[in-house]
């Protein structure tokens, strides 16, 4: 039994012999050991956490951590809009300090791949974490149960994902679950076009809110036990669309989807998006990853 703060001797061997005294018949099989002690918070990282970049306000979520294959790296996984790269990035957890966990070394600012053949922009940051924090963060994904789960990065045709669910653990909603409705959207953002996916919360609530931001989309597996998770997308916010010559299949398409959906989120397809860090250099993979 630890005692928190400092305690006298004589304080803690009357706290042992009243334990003893008030519960014998369990103590007879086990050996009591009461020590006095300053026991100190440390934060649990882990997806769905909050993360401040040094320079802003504002949160976005951890969406996981990535391991480098090529050197002993950990990385953390975020939206790039809300960490600037080469920024100082502290926990939002609350009751704790804010310490420190790393520093942004890549921010994707909706660049495109150097060479320009990938057409999906990327909206994803790695944060290298620092050593000592390392110790602290749970490096595997969870899927919706909050179970360790190993994971694949889905690389199919979008188009199969069409009215599938999914979900997401933000830190602004925590755990959400949606359905995807468009596989082909394409948004310009930032003067360039990217193509996306829209996904809808259910049961009247929204997939994602503000600060949800860097959140990992996911579904199951359908090839093998709960134990697996199929990586899709990043949550990168929410999607107002504006009227065009394609607005009346849209106000159809919507009208079909029933009436306990809510606005559209825009995701970034996450099998480009590994592809642009490696193409910059950064060779990652999640924990579990198969």
């Amino acid at each position: 039994m630890f005692l928190q703060g400092e305690n006298k001797a004589d304080q803690v061997r009357h706290i042992q012999s009243n334990l003893l005294r008030m519960f014998t018949k369990f103590f007879e099989n086990f050996t009591l050991k009461v020590v006095s002690c300053n026991a100190q918070f440390l934060p649990y990282l882990s997806q769905g956490d909050k993360l401040v970049a040094e320079s802003g306000s504002r949160y976005s979520t951890l969406g996981g951590f990535v391991k480098d294959n090529s050197a002993p790296h950990v990385y953390a996984v975020t939206c790039s809009h809300g960490v600037p790269e080469a920024s100082i990035v502290r926990t939002g957890l609350e009751n704790s300090d804010r310490d420190r966990i790393g520093t942004c070394i890549f921010s994707g600012n909706f660049r495109q791949s150097p060479d320009q053949h990938i057409p999906i922009l990327s909206d994803v940051a790695l944060i290298q974490i620092d050593d000592h924090v390392r110790n602290m963060c749970h490096l595997s994904l969870m899927n919706h149960k909050y179970e360790d789960s190993k994971v694949t990065i889905y690389d199919g045709n979008f188009e199969d994902l069409v009215v599938r669910h999914v979900y997401k653990i933000g830190a602004t909603t925590s755990l959400r679950k949606g359905l995807i409705i468009s596989q082909d959207f394409t948004a310009t953002i930032a003067g360039n076009r990217s193509e996306v996916f829209l996904v809808v919360g259910m049961g009247g609530l929204p997939f994602a809110e503000r600060g949800d931001s860097g959140s990992i989309v996911f579904m199951n597996d359908n090839n093998s036990a709960l134990d697996t998770i199929q990586v899709i997308g990043m949550v990168l916010g929410n999607l107002e669309i504006s009227q065009n010559e394609n607005h009346e299949n849209q106000k159809e398409k919507s009208e079909s989807e029933g009436e306990n959906q809510t606005e559209k989120i825009c995701c970034y397809r996450f099998n480009a998006t590994m592809e642009i860090l490696r193409r910059n250099g950064f060779d990652v993979a999640f924990e579990n990853q198969v």
